[in-house]
């Protein structure tokens, strides 16, 4: 190839495009993996930096604002250019100084910092947009129809990177030897990552994968990083959160229709019925005491966002409302679209207690017996890089990535193992190490 043509091959692989984001396999690190070249298709007012990580003792994304200020600022700046928004915010909490102070230090043009105060869950994208620009995302509506796009530091700092994504930032906190974040090759063990934090420190440990509030439960920790392992949270099996975790769903339906007394705390306190969505957890506890479904009391649980505070903080009779709620939204989602409640932008207006109906995090902490356990967790200097590698073909909504490598192919760090169907919604997988592919399944295995 010619050199002038080799030059501007290298420049173009360098430069941020959508078809870029897409070829490095970015989505969304703060939730479910939403692929990033799809939702930063498009035109916004407002983009919006995502580090109030509002799930107690998670860390990772303020570290990442402490160690990598210049880094995450560029990859705002980038996304901003590319939806055309003239305003970029950053949602920190304020409680946190010196990650304000740093971060401010190296903000650009048209870019500001909103200092959240120190409650659950301010990292909800609709809470945040609020938060941040007094702006209400109306229910089954995305940011986007107000103007705003929201994204998780580690994402911005991905896009930043301008290379394949081949490792996650996460914490590992609860009831380990020295709560710390990392940086992880995709495809590492769990009990890798808990082995660098000196371990458990519990009879029987198990864990809560992602966070204390919206984890979920699981005692496999031959389990793997993936894009959107933000955080590991060891308890011993008998901690009472866990036991909540592990409530049947006979048990938590039974207690609803025998138990609630139909105080309303669970709703009063529901972050998106403050909102203005028509989310009402109590009239959900009460569809139990009937034979049949009464669809006047289910319409909205389509609306939860899951966030637990109903039944982890807000019910003062240790019921399930969330649980109860989640198993209808899914019922109601299956429905037609004619059938189901539908809004537009403007048609709800947030209650006017919402500002004073917050959850604070120490009394949240207490709330779950989580408060005895270290809430710090810096960042090591180093990253995990295993001898062997089980990379899974599925790391992000949509469909799973098809393998393209065989056994026996030779593969280098960075290089494409999977490639998303060009007709479905998915995402680029990449090797996390340079080894051989010793197998192919679900997941692409590769020894170093």
């Amino acid at each position: 190839m010619h050199p002038l043509k080799t030059l501007i091959s290298i420049l173009d692989e360098n430069m941020v495009t959508i078809e870029n984001i897409k070829k490095w396999g970015i989505v969304g690190a703060g939730g479910a993996g939403f692929p990033s070249h799809v939702k930063f298709d498009a035109k916004a007012e407002i983009v919006i930096m995502n580090g109030a990580e509002c799930e107690p003792l998670l860390h990772k994304d303020k570290e990442l604002l402490r160690l990598y200020p210049n880094e995450c600022i560029e990859g705002l700046k980038i996304i901003m250019d590319l939806v055309g928004a003239k305003r970029g915010i950053i949602g920190i909490k304020g409680k946190y100084k010196d990650v304000v102070d740093i971060t401010r230090k190296h903000l650009l043009e048209n870019m500001e910092i909103s200092e959240l105060g120190n409650y659950y869950p301010a990292g909800d994208e609709l809470s945040l947009v609020y938060d941040t620009t007094s702006r209400v995302v109306a229910p089954g509506n995305i940011p986007l129809t107000v103007g705003c796009i929201v994204s998780n530091v580690e994402t911005m700092l991905n896009v930043a990177r301008k290379k394949p994504v081949t490792t996650s930032f996460l914490s590992v906190a609860g009831d380990v030897v020295k709560p710390i974040s990392l940086e992880v090759a995709i495809g590492s063990t769990l009990a890798d990552c808990i082995k660098l934090a000196g371990g458990s420190k519990c009879n029987d440990p198990v864990m809560l994968v992602g966070g204390p509030m919206m984890g979920r439960f699981s005692d496999d920790f031959s389990e793997l990083v993936t894009k959107t392992t933000g955080g590991l949270i060891v308890l011993d099996r008998s901690h009472s959160l866990i036991q909540k975790y592990l409530r049947p769903k006979v048990e938590y339906d039974k207690i609803a229709k025998a138990s609630c007394d139909q105080c309303n705390f669970c709703t009063e306190l529901c972050p998106r019925y403050l909102l203005g969505h028509p989310i009402e957890p109590h009239k959900n506890m009460r569809n139990k005491a009937f034979e049949v479904t009464v669809e006047s009391l289910i319409a909205g649980a389509e609306f939860c966002c899951e966030c637990n505070l109903c039944s982890f903080y807000a019910c003062p009779e240790d019921l399930d409302p969330k649980n109860v709620s989640t198993d209808l939204k899914r019922m109601i989602q299956k429905k037609s679209k004619e059938e189901r409640l539908s809004f537009k932008p403007g048609d709800v207006e947030h209650h006017p207690m919402l500002d004073y109906r917050k959850a604070p995090i120490p009394k949240l902490m207490r709330k779950i017996e989580i408060d005895q356990f270290e809430n710090k967790a810096p960042m090591l200097d180093y990253i995990l890089m295993p001898e062997f590698v089980k990379i899974p073909l599925s790391q992000h909504i949509g469909a799973p990535a098809d393998a393209i490598v065989r056994v026996g192919d030779n593969v280098k760090e960075g290089q494409i193992i999977g490639r998303p169907n060009p007709s479905k919604l998915g995402a680029f997988i990449h090797a996390s190490i340079g080894g051989e592919v010793v197998k192919v399944d679900d997941y692409i295995h590769i020894k170093g």
